[in-house]
């Protein structure tokens, strides 16, 4: 049988077992948009990967806070992923534990999802993008909006302050 998951189209007899998408933008095009992005946000570089489905965006900030941009392995959507860094040690229960409210808010967050990296205990946070309806305008807004959260979220993780209602 086949299923339509927004803009997925999957079958139990593919053969391969991945999803199937039919992106609206190619890697070009995508690489075109972020560029005009990036003069919104501040980015002091946007960097492609020759290979494809993948770019790096370094702000200007004082910090050089970078923004990642990968397929996923399924091809469906692009997620993006952003350092939040690493928690002071005498608060990082506490960020841990808000990091984990967090993500079960799904429902108030936009669809961010935030995690620790286990090899440094870094905070990251990420954002998936679906591949399927993508336009530029669907760039544009999904990344001007996550580097302002990333701004907010990095801000507060890292004081150690506790966030009031609705952040």
């Amino acid at each position: 049988p086949y299923f339509d998951l927004r803009g997925f189209a999957c079958s139990e007899a593919a053969a391969d077992n991945q999803i199937r998408v039919n992106p609206t933008m190619d890697h070009e095009a995508i690489s075109h948009a972020l560029a005009d992005i990036g003069r919104e946000i501040d980015a002091a570089f946007i960097e492609a990967d020759e290979a494809g489905g993948s770019w790096t965006i370094a702000l200007a900030t004082e910090d050089r806070a970078v923004i990642a941009i990968d397929q996923d392995d399924f091809g469906a959507r692009y997620v993006l992923s952003a350092d939040l860094g690493a928690p002071p040690v005498e608060a990082a229960a506490a960020v841990h534990a808000r990091l984990l409210g967090y993500n079960l808010a799904w429902a108030g967050t936009g669809g961010v999802w935030m995690g620790v990296d286990p090899a440094d205990g870094t905070a990251v946070m990420f954002y998936g993008l679906p591949m399927s309806d993508l336009t530029a305008q669907r760039l544009h807004q999904a990344l001007r909006d996550f580097a302002l959260a990333m701004r907010a979220q990095q801000a507060l993780l890292l004081s150690g302050a506790e966030p009031e209602a609705g952040d």
